[in-house]
């Protein structure tokens, strides 16, 4: 009975150790083969992995040969849209000059008068309605000098100019010039008609606004106003423009001039940079 039980117990025993050898083989056939199955997925996918790598590569550097990168087509967008502004820009300038009467007054103006010019042609303004202040394509390799008046043929009978405003900085090739409508200073004026004076100080919708230096000054509706040379900001007799309203200021102590521009400083492309004066400026 002791010998029955031995040997069914040495039997379990083998059948134990048997089945734990079993299970390691199983294992370490498992991890061959699993290792193996990546072996050979790695050897077939890693060629392919290159191929969509460099696929991918170029598909992007082509995208960016052709499109770019997002900060140069923001610079693309920006400098298409600055061309268009200047192709706008210079459309309306050639339309401008371009017109007979605009050509036929510059010609009158330079060669009808003893003054000298130098056409030039205004290369950027500020982005306001009306320009206060402007560069030119004229410079000192020119002859510009600081302090040189500016101004552009006008249609009108008996003055072949009108006044645009002066030169106040001058560069190799370039000058910036300070129109009639600047804030920074105020313009004297006389009435061609009576001899009485004024003060411009102001431009509004296209008309420039001032008053009488005295109340009873003489002015009306037409009279002809002209600069009047006080306090230096501009020499005498250059035509502004004509008067299209008189007022009494409420306090009763001003008389004021509204005053009509021939220039459309909205529109400013080419003007004539005075040299020398002739006896109609003196």
């Amino acid at each position: 009975m002791l010998y029955h039980r031995k040997r069914k117990s040495n039997k379990k025993f083998f059948i134990t150790v048997i089945i734990l050898f079993l299970i390691i083989f199983v294992s370490s056939l498992n991890s061959n083969i699993n290792e193996t199955s990546s072996n050979i997925a790695n050897t077939v996918l890693e060629p392919l992995n290159k191929v969509l790598y460099q696929f991918n590569a170029s598909i992007k550097n082509s995208f960016e040969d052709v499109f770019g990168s997002r900060k140069t087509r923001q610079d693309v967008n920006r400098l298409e849209k600055e061309n268009k502004e200047l192709t706008e820009e210079n459309a309306n300038l050639k339309s401008t000059i371009n017109k007979e009467q605009f050509l036929k007054d510059e010609y009158e103006a330079i060669n009808n008068s003893d003054s000298k010019y130098i056409k030039s042609f205004v290369i950027n303004k500020n982005k306001t309605p009306y320009t206060d202040r402007f560069n030119i394509d004229k410079g000192e390799k020119d002859g510009i000098e600081k302090g040189d008046i500016v101004l552009q043929a006008i249609d009108n009978e008996d003055y072949y100019t009108g006044i645009i405003g002066k030169i106040v900085s001058v560069g190799h090739s370039t000058s910036t010039v300070e129109t009639l409508i600047s804030s920074s200073n105020n313009v004297s004026f006389v009435n061609s008609e009576s001899g009485d004076y004024g003060i411009i100080n102001s431009f509004f919708d296209g008309k420039f606004e001032g008053y009488m230096l005295e109340i009873e000054g003489e002015v009306n509706k037409g009279d002809v106003i002209v600069t009047g040379g006080i306090g230096g900001v501009y020499p005498r007799n250059y035509y502004i423009g004509k008067v299209s309203g008189v007022d009494i200021s409420q306090d009763g102590l001003k008389k004021q001039v509204t005053v009509n521009t021939d220039i459309d400083f909205t529109h400013l492309y080419r003007v004539l940079v005075l040299k020398t004066q002739g006896e109609e400026n003196e």
